[in-house]
């Protein structure tokens, strides 16, 4: 009897010295309400979610007299989202439990609500433009503060019962909107005038980003866009290929970005309701009789059955050339987005450790995107460059239809047919043109004289024209025609 009590004791003892399993974690919490004097926080409904295969499991609590909360049975290791709704204003924080630790606590601010939105303004507001084949692809990077110690949470009402929080009017006829940065699609309503955000504005900074493209149908083309809020600094990055001018902002030097220039027109401390103009010339533009005399081939083609391997060569460099917009999108954001936190920084906004870190998460998604873009071009010149050697080994002389074919014949009826209405449009074109003022052709495109006289830059050649503009002409390498 005494060997088994005593074999009962040392098993026990063995049992104390095995490693404990971890349990369940809890998670504490507390609400501070950041605004002077703000309201209590007690009352309020805080949920836990975690996302898992799919799925969501939620937790529901609410905060005790001095907002406070507590979440329990929870995993170690695990992340989770803490969602709330404090006077309108919507509160999302991620939060992973560690799993070394049983109990983790958490500080989440708040603010008081506000419907005021004149504490509204925009640090920095850059568009760049870039011409396409018949429209220009616009990017927007917005900056906007919250100036005030209050959550904005809007003033008109929209669908579902949401509030107009940030609205932005954009230029007529545009199409293709992109929501990029800040912007959710859920979250976005449309107008007639641009769109609005119903995310509400909390103290401090939020980036935005969106783009969209504009038509347009002659070889210029006038940008208007209307600032919503006051603008304490506006820059306007137009490609160099086209020229750019604007009576509301001022030029300067052109600058660079990975291999491409863009003209540069800056503006400070402008109103809320200012009309930014831009006037963008020699745009990459095809007149009527060229659209007509492209569709009259492209008819042809499909006569003689060479439409198909038209269309598969067309399916392919454009899909080239939708990656590596895409690419140049995600490049342009990034680089607005490194330009606003270089900014925050520089205005006390941001400490300088969580900037180290934010700055170094962006530049290291520029490099792996720029080694992207490196990549997207090597492939293209090895796709021309197999198309060249295709395109060799075809010379193979091979019969030819006779010319008196009726097939040839009805072709050649239809090609001296198309010709002729090109003619006549080319002929109706010039007669209505002899109005209009002399022309020069600067190096790489031409523009009429009513727009070179405000364009400047350095003379390197001179010639005997007639300055029809309100400020000095000076002219870049010209010939005249």
């Amino acid at each position: 009897m005494m060997r088994v009590r005593g074999l009962c004791i040392v098993m026990l003892g063995l049992l104390f010295l095995l490693p404990l399993e971890v349990g369940a974690a809890v998670l504490e919490g507390q609400l501070q309400n950041k605004t002077p004097g703000g309201g209590a926080v007690r009352g309020v409904e805080v949920t836990l979610i975690r996302s898992q295969a799919g799925q969501e499991e939620k937790q529901t609590t609410t905060t005790d007299a001095e907002g406070g909360f507590r979440f329990a049975d929870l995993s170690p290791g695990e992340r989770y989202r803490i969602h709330l709704q404090y006077q309108g204003a919507a509160y999302d924080t991620e939060v992973t439990v560690p799993p070394e630790e049983e109990k983790s606590r958490i500080e989440i601010p708040v603010y008081d609500a506000t419907d005021d939105p004149s504490l509204l303004r925009v640090k920095v507001h850059h568009l760049i433009v870039t011409p396409g084949e018949g429209s220009l692809l616009i990017r927007e990077f917005l900056a906007i503060e919250n100036t005030g110690d209050k959550a904005f949470i809007g003033t008109r009402p929209v669908d579902q019962g949401r509030r107009a929080t940030l609205q932005f009017t954009l230029p007529q006829g545009v199409a293709e909107r992109q929501y990029l940065a800040g912007l959710m699609e859920c979250c976005v309503v449309p107008t007639e005038s641009g769109f609005v955000d119903t995310m509400d504005v909390k103290p401090g900074i939020r980036e935005i980003g969106f783009a969209y493209t504009v038509p347009f149908d002659a070889g210029q083309y006038t940008l208007v866009r209307s600032l919503d809020y006051p603008t304490e600094t506006i820059n306007v990055f137009v490609r160099d290929e086209v020229a750019a001018r604007s009576p509301s902002l001022e030029s300067k030097e052109v600058v660079q970005f990975q291999d491409r220039r863009y003209r540069h027109l800056a503006g400070k401390d402008l109103k809320a309701g200012t009309l930014v103009t831009v006037e963008i010339g020699g745009l990459p533009f095809r007149s009527g009789v060229f659209r007509y005399l492209a569709l009259g081939a492209v008819s042809l083609f499909v006569l003689i059955g060479l439409a198909y391997s038209l269309i598969q060569r067309n399916r392919q460099q454009q899909s080239l050339s939708s990656l590596q917009e895409e690419l140049q999108t995600q490049y342009d954001a990034l680089i607005a987005d490194l330009a606003g936190l270089d900014d925050a920084f520089e205005a006390g906004k941001i400490d300088p450790e969580e900037y180290r870190r934010l700055r170094a998460e962006k530049k290291g998604e520029l490099l792996r995107l720029v080694a992207s873009m490196k990549n997207l071009e090597e492939e293209n010149a090895m796709d021309k460059k197999k198309k060249k050697q295709r395109g060799v080994k075809k010379t193979t002389p091979t019969p030819v239809t006779p010319w008196y074919s009726r097939r040839l014949v009805m072709l050649g009826i239809g090609g001296l047919f198309v010709l002729l209405i090109g003619g006549i449009f080319f002929l109706k074109s010039n007669a209505l043109s002899e109005a209009k003022p002399p022309r020069i052709v600067v190096t790489p495109r031409s523009y009429d004289l009513g727009e070179i006289p405000r364009l400047g830059g350095k003379v390197s050649y001179v010639a005997t024209v007639e300055n029809r503009g309100e400020q000095p002409l000076t002219i870049t390498r010209i010939r005249v025609s």
